[in-house]
């Protein structure tokens, strides 16, 4: 990582499943958390265990915890919760978000519809997630925000044995939003 996570910068963690990405991110929120900052946690997948976090060191009031797995929800919450956390940390004390995962994100739309629709799910997911990116990468780098984007590997339906044969699900956005790919 040259050193961590740059300000304003974002990484895409990625890999399979139970391969340590939230560890890692952990470990990022506890160094944050070390250099006096503030942790804003989206915890989409429903993984995050709050007697782990203790025993690896971080501080729980230094985390603000939201479970929201919609996109368009979670734009405007990380947008918010930035903006407050800057104006509290008066000498540019890290702040860190991590979205634990891309991969289960929706966008507001498909939660809303019908499930026969579910062929437009993907593409209007995709268009969701990178209409995010494209929104707050500018707040991100405003603000010196670093941000965790935990991601998962999956399996390339059709891949020819020339093609990889994984895939990362929600666009190809994080791909280009990403300084840094894990």
């Amino acid at each position: 990582f040259g050193g961590g996570i740059p300000y304003g910068g974002i990484v895409e963690l990625f890999g399979t499943e139970s391969g340590g990405k939230t560890l890692l991110a952990l470990d990022f929120a506890y160094g944050a958390q070390e250099c006096g900052g503030m942790v804003i946690w989206d915890d989409a997948e429903k993984s995050f265990t709050k007697k782990w976090s203790e025993q690896l060191g971080l501080d729980l009031s230094k985390i603000w915890l939201n479970k929201q797995n919609t996109v368009e929800i979670l734009s405007d919450w990380i947008k918010e919760s930035c903006i407050y956390w800057r104006s509290q940390l008066t000498h540019n004390e890290p702040i860190l978000v991590v979205v634990d995962s891309i991969a289960v994100l929706e966008c507001l739309e498909a939660q809303n519809g019908s499930q026969l629709d579910a062929k437009a799910d993907f593409g209007n997911r995709a268009k969701a997630i990178t209409k995010f990116l494209r929104l707050r990468q500018p707040l991100f780098d405003e603000y010196g925000i670093g941000v965790i984007l935990i991601n998962q590997l999956r399996e390339k339906q059709g891949a020819s044995k020339f093609e990889a044969p994984d895939t990362t699900p929600g666009a190809q956005a994080t791909k280009f939003y990403a300084c840094i790919r894990a």
